[in-house]
């Protein structure tokens, strides 16, 4: 009903303003040629209604009265006002903008500087580069967009949201950058790219000083929109897509399940079913196995897995051993999305207000996995008098997530087709995934006359069965009352909070491969953030301006965390309950409080509008750190010197704009409540009657200081050619990073297994390159582009006196996060009792360093084997360094007649990773590689006796070449999968990230109906990995599980679909 009635208003106030509406048309040209201008902007100045010029430089509008302004405006043109003065007609001509320097740039506390004015490294992209193709997720929508930023992704298939990376690694315990929102510092994954009007990346500590230790890894400020003055706008925003695996590992087709190439032949035996009396004779392989090192599938009459099973309408049927090559492709489905926003934005000389609400329902490609997201956001403020101002910003964030596919070694679905599976296996015969008596079928029977799995469920059991579903709400935003004691002086009061609720459960099946069992947990975050400002603006004289402010700021963080679990199975099986547990059920809660009280302030100066300083300092006082270290100081300098508007070389239009600039800062960063003290963890399980409390492995410290790094940034930015054809930013920065607060492992004899200190220095540095502008422009074509280039390089100078190497995470240590509870990060992997690899800091070398089992060499890099013709291994071996040489991206947009073609590329070069999934293929008779002829023209599956096997490239320990073939099936399953090296690939790719090709209708398809434009799109998502070093198919650099390997992780996909945008 509430719905009904808000679009009967909406309706009401549209057909209201058309009725007081009038129509102007006229066509804009160019002044310097008198060439038509397709794609200029021309809006009611002073209201949300606007169309664009179409192919020939014409344009109609409504306008709500003759006394009118319109307000003309294009990319290289200087902005023009015309009155329309009661004409039906208006034609302009645009004259080319000499620069375009005057833009605005939002900086640290939503501060809007003029771009010329900053002296640190600042980029900002507009809103409507986030939404090209209307990206679910806020980071994906970055990559290739920002230099220093590098984008770390995860497959579709599991709604996930990527992070980021901004200029490389700064600290040895890793970390990710703010995102601020209207002031409020969220997570990302509850920002609506529909509602950003603008976003600047702040990426070194004098851009980011002034939001705290929050912010050492860099800041992503969002500016959200808000509505115009005067006028109504309804805007309509939908987007359906379609989903499919486009990448999944090459998989070998010459040989079936089992461990032999002998068949297996049945015989009947007392105490077998009777039902199989019958079947004497017939050849199955060994389904217990979840290999693929089974006979030749040559078509071979014999027993699938369900020719055993009464209950299978193909009981007892023969079957020919056939190849299935797309068995896993086919049990993905086609993803669908639909994306609906609509918007309303109202404003009136005192007020203004902007409504916006957002849909997406979303069925992923593994079946029976769904994601539906709403979000709601209301931006406005209101003049109370004409020293007061009230405004308000309320975010709402609903997710519910059902059934998304856990990915890793041993998962159900992709863990067990890129590692477990069998080449034979028909997917159609797996979708009856239950029996009529209750019980499930699996391909992995133990034996024919046991049908109960071995290792694996049914994958659609797994999809349907074994379930978990997640909901979370969110609650962020911000009142602030500003009062202008004068023009140049304004005290605000604001108060800022961010709530979430999330709650989870997950449940194993009664009848499955496991016990059955059931969980669930809840997380609540709260921040209270209170803050008091007064702010100073002021000229003095033409020529010195100067601003300044000083904030009183008390922020408190809540997080709990309750997580309960049966223990034992379940009492009634299918009662999915904590409470029908069969033993005592497991629990974990926790609680923590922590509070920040801070003070902290800036000034910047202005000279003539071409030499800029700012200075800034903030105190903070943080409870999570002891008494005596508590308080801590930082801040920092910049300048800016624009020398083409200083006299110093005359204006000219080959270089139109330059300007120097350079920062000197430091930034402090503490850590999580309870470190310094000595705390216990609670058993749910007593000893008898008496409760039980345990020592924590980590011995805390409290005398830990807070973290500090200082860094100095040199840049410049330069525009070349009248319109700023060309436009160029170089950036170079050095940071150092001392006094980590980490945890070191110590001897277990103490009782602990850590100790958290104060200890580490790395050095960061590096330099950014962007190159862009507007090179083609002309009456009828536009083309603007951006390329950019990030090299980034660091060292870890020092760990703590006798430790010259320590393993690290570089997704950080988890726990209570803003983003809800969060596992810790994997510092490495390996199997029980076998060799394994890890992420390291070691002295003297950048950080990651991924050190493992690797082959054993002679001087000359040559792998050493033993006498039998295997390769020797050695267990510490450096395989590389996971970080990028470079990163970067290369964005294009064509207009041509009112067809727009946008899209973008995002690359790195360097940087290793492990692929666990490469190592099971090979071990489990998957891969490709455990397939074909060998150098003698034999099947390498063959025995070495009979000519087959495999030669491994090699000498000797004596250096005479090896010419030993060896068994494949060892080599792959028992020697290779102990060596890590073998599976360690080279990260670098170039990935087409985004396509649009869109159209502007011509208004005059819509007749008198009050739209403003209308613009129709074909989009994609990922639709095509142009390059990737690796060659190893089936694995997408840019969509890793982890930031240095991937174990058996769900397949990348592709998206395409269409995009129709309203404005009325």
């Amino acid at each position: 009903m509430n719905r009904t009635l808000l679009l009967i208003f909406f309706l009401f106030n549209v057909a209201v303003a058309a009725a007081q509406n009038s129509t102007v048309t006229g066509t804009v040209t160019a002044a310097a040629d008198k060439g038509i201008l397709p794609g200029v902007s021309v809006r009611v100045k002073g209201s949300q209604a606007g169309t664009v010029t179409d192919a020939n430089g014409r344009y109609s509008i409504s306008v709500p009265s003759s006394s009118s302004v319109l307000v003309f405006s294009f990319v290289g043109f200087a902005p023009q006002e015309v009155a329309v003065g009661g004409r039906s007609t208006v034609n302009v001509a645009l004259a080319e903008s000499s620069q375009q320097l005057g833009e605005v740039i939002v900086t640290a506390l939503g501060i809007s500087r003029s771009e010329k004015s900053v002296g640190y490294a600042a980029q900002q992209i507009k809103g409507e580069n986030l939404t090209m193709t209307r990206q679910q997720d806020f980071n994906t929508s970055l990559a290739g967009k920002v230099s220093g930023v590098q984008i770390l992704g995860g497959s579709g298939a599991k709604f996930g949201a990527s992070t980021i990376r901004i200029r490389g690694i700064n600290s040895l315990q890793g970390g990710n950058p703010i995102y601020v929102v209207n002031g409020v510092i969220t997570d990302p994954n509850a920002i609506n790219n529909d509602d950003v009007e603008t976003l600047t990346v702040l990426k070194g500590p004098a851009a980011t000083a002034l939001y705290g230790q929050r912010a050492s890894e860099g800041a992503v400020v969002i500016t959200l929109k808000r509505g115009s003055k005067k006028g109504i706008g309804v805007t309509v925003n939908q987007t359906t897509t379609l989903e499919r695996v486009y990448t999944l590992p090459q998989y070998q087709n010459e040989y079936g399940g089992g461990t032999s190439q002998t068949w297996n032949v049945y015989n009947y035996k007392a105490g077998d079913p009777d039902y199989l009396k019958g079947f004497n004779g017939i050849k199955y392989y060994n389904y217990s196995v979840d290999e693929s090192w089974g006979p030749k599938m040559d078509g071979t009459p014999y027993a699938p897995w369900y020719f055993w099973d009464p209950s299978n309408p193909d009981f007892g049927k023969l079957k020919p051993f056939v190849a299935q090559p797309n068995n896993i492709r086919d049990f993905y489905q086609t993803g669908v999305t639909t994306n609906n926003n609509v918007a309303f934005a109202k404003a009136g000389d005192d007020y203004n207000t902007r409504i916006s609400y957002t849909n997406l329902n979303r069925t992923g490609v593994s079946p029976n996995t769904k994601q539906r997201r709403n979000n709601l956001s209301f931006n406005g403020d209101v003049k109370l008098t004409d020293k007061l101002t009230v405004s308000a910003n309320i975010n709402v964030f609903q997710e519910n997530l059902k059934n998304v596919p856990t990915e890793g070694y041993g998962t159900q679905t992709a863990g067990s087709f890129n590692q477990w599976f069998h080449r034979d296996l028909e997917m159609d015969k797996l979708k009856n995934y239950r029996r009529p008596d209750g019980t499930y079928t699996t391909w992995n029977i133990t034996s024919p006359t046991d049908l109960t799995p071995k290792y694996w469920d049914n994958p659609y059991t797994e999809a349907y069965v074994n379930t978990s579903e997640a909901n979370s709400n969110r609650l962020y935003g911000n009142v602030t009352a500003a009062y202008n004691f004068r023009k140049d002086l304004k005290l605000s009061v604001i108060a800022r909070g961010d709530y979430l609720n999330r709650d989870a459960n997950s449940r194993v099946g009664s009848y499955t491969l496991n016990p059955d069992s059931y969980s669930e947990n809840t997380y609540q975050y709260k921040e209270y953030d209170y803050v008091a400002s007064l702010e100073y603006d002021h000229m003095f004289g033409k020529d010195l301006s100067f601003r300044a402010g000083a904030y009183a700021e008390s922020r408190q963080d809540v997080t709990k965390y309750l997580f309960s679990a049966t223990n034992g199975g379940l009492s009634v099986p299918e009662l999915y309950t904590v409470g029908n547990s069969l033993d005592r059920p497991s629990t974990t809660s926790l609680h923590s409080n922590k509070v920040v009280n801070s003070a902290y302030g800036y000034t910047s100066f202005g000279y003539k509008q071409f030499l800029y300083l700012d200075l800034n300092i903030r105190n903070d006082v943080s409870s999570a750190l002891p008494s005596n270290h508590n308080s801590y100081w930082y801040g920092g300098a910049s300048g800016s010197f624009v020398f083409t508007e200083s006299g110093l070389i005359p204006k000219n239009d080959v270089l139109s704009f330059g300007k120097i600039r350079a920062s000197v800062a430091k930034l402090g960063s503490d850590l999580d409540p309870y470190q310094i003290y000595q705390t216990y963890t609670l058993s749910s399980v007593p000893y008898g009657s008496s409760p039980v409390q345990f020592v924590p492995n980590t011995l805390p410290n409290g005398n830990l200081r807070p973290t500090l790094s200082t860094s100095y940034e040199l840049g410049t930015e330069l525009h070349f050619l009248r319109g700023d054809r060309i436009r160029l930013d170089f950036n170079y920065y050095h940071r150092n990073t001392k006094d980590q607060i980490l945890n070191l492992p110590v001897n277990g004899n103490t009782g602990y297994s850590a100790i958290t200190i104060n200890a580490g220095s790395i050095v960061n540095q590096g330099i950014e390159i962007s190159l862009g502008g507007t090179p083609v422009k002309t009456s009828d074509v536009t083309y603007d582009l951006n390329f950019n280039i990030a090299f980034n390089r660091n060292k870890v100078v020092q760990l703590y006196p006798g430790f010259n190497t320590l393993r690290n995470s570089p997704e950080g240590s988890g726990g209570a996060t803003i983003s809800g509870y969060q596992a810790a990060g994997a510092t490495g992997f390996g199997f029980v009792g076998s060799p394994s690899f890890s992420v390291n800091s070691v002295v003297g070398q950048p950080y990651g360093q991924l050190i493992g089992s690797g082959f054993q060499r002679d001087k000359s890099g040559n792998i050493v084997v033993d006498a039998d013709g295997y390769p020797e291994r050695n267990d510490n071996v450096n395989l590389g360094n996971i970080l990028p040489k470079f990163t970067g991206g290369f964005t294009n947009n064509i207009n041509i007649k009112g067809v727009n073609v946008g899209f973008s590329l995002d690359y790195q070069y360097g940087g290793k990773f492990v692929s666990v999934t490469q190592q099971n293929l090979a071990g489990s008779g998957l891969a490709m590689s455990t397939i074909g002829n060998n150098e003698n023209g034999v099947p390498r599956r063959n025995a070495p006796a009979a000519g087959g096997g495999t030669l491994v490239k090699g000498v000797h320990e004596d250096g005479t070449p090896n010419t030993t073939y060896v068994d494949t099936r060892t080599l792959n399953e028992q020697v290779y999968s102990q060596i890590w090296e073998q599976y360690t690939y080279d990260a670098t790719y170039i990935k087409l990230r985004e396509v649009s090709v869109g159209y502007n209708l011509p208004k005059r398809w819509f007749g008198r109906f009050p739209l403003q434009s209308a613009r129709f799109s074909i989009v994609a998502q990922n639709p095509w990995l142009i390059y990737t070093k690796a060659r190893v198919k089936g694995i997408d650099p840019s969509q890793l599980q982890t930031s240095f390997y991937e174990g058996g992780q769900l397949p990348a996909t592709r998206t395409i679909g269409f995009n129709l945008n309203l404005n009325f």
